[in-house]
């Protein structure tokens, strides 16, 4: 009689959330095999979007801080991954509305954003750097919502049903903030795509 296995995807898939539930039980190495899979991704989650290694530093610990001080709330049948990065998103629009009480928030200091999508130097016209500064302040130009789900989608890989868990979204809601922001790149940057075509 065969053996009723767990497929391969289901098990990687749940392997966040059995540590999680081993470190609740007070398994130490649980949290360290978590925080090694998570560290490089949440750092850049925030790097990506604020542009300030010391602030995201900071973010970056206050978020594991959170994740060992909340443990006891974590529910087992919630992705990790989404709860991970829900708190990571709290504290990310803490300190969005910190910045922008303290007037902060420059033109000029733009986050560089696209530096992952951009993988070559453009031929003629705009050069690599200017493209980047250009598409960094169209991003930086949508709505808070619109580029979190963007950011979220295209450079951490949720899908749009992790994404919506954690900004407390539908899912046709997230689809649809992320439509319109792809319409607003499109529009804003039409202008340099015509300049590179010409």
């Amino acid at each position: 009689m065969p053996v009723n296995r767990i497929p391969k995807e289901m098990e990687a898939a749940s392997s966040d959330e059995i540590l999680m539930q081993s470190y609740q039980n007070g398994d130490e190495r649980a949290f360290t095999r978590l925080f090694s899979r998570y560290e490089t991704r949440l750092y850049n989650f925030f790097l990506r979007r604020l542009g300030d290694e010391t602030v995201t530093a900071d973010l970056y610990q206050k978020t594991w801080l959170n994740v060992h001080r909340y443990r006891e709330r974590y529910e087992s049948d919630r992705s990790f991954r989404v709860w991970l990065f829900f708190i990571a998103h709290n504290l990310l629009k803490d300190e969005w509305k910190r910045r922008a009480s303290a007037a902060e928030v420059q033109t000029d200091e733009l986050p560089e954003v696209v530096s992952a999508a951009l993988k070559s130097p453009v031929e003629g016209g705009l050069e690599k750097a200017e493209l980047k500064a250009v598409v960094a302040r169209a991003m930086s130009m949508l709505p808070e919502g619109q580029r979190d789900i963007l950011f979220m989608s295209k450079f951490e890989g949720l899908g749009y049903g992790e994404i919506g868990e954690i900004v407390g979204l539908s899912i046709g809601a997230v689809k649809q903030k992320a439509h319109r922001a792809f319409l607003s790149l499109k529009t804003q940057l039409e202008p340099y795509m015509q300049q590179e075509r010409a």
